[in-house]
């Protein structure tokens, strides 16, 4: 069960698509797949839609900035699927 405010997250990042699960504040549960690899419109696939799921769920605009690089605190690193609480 996911405390009130809090999100959890399981990425799945393939060579050609990012799959981001994310279970949301009170259950509901969000599914976004990215193209991995798409610098013309976003530069990391697992932040980006980490960031359009919470602007959805939120109802407010998150800049890509808003979420952390997860690669950097070694949470992301060469791993296939991932989860972050």
């Amino acid at each position: 069960m996911v405390s009130k405010g809090k999100f959890q997250f399981a990425i799945d990042r393939g060579g050609t698509f990012t799959d981001i699960y994310a279970r949301c504040p009170g259950g509901k549960i969000r599914v976004m797949k990215l193209l991995s690899v798409d610098p013309a419109n976003y530069p990391d696939a697992p932040r980006e839609g980490i960031r359009r799921i919470l602007e959805e769920v939120s109802e407010m605009l998150v800049s890509i900035s808003g979420v952390s690089d997860l690669r950097a605190r070694g949470q992301f690193k060469n791993c296939a699927k991932c989860i972050f609480m």
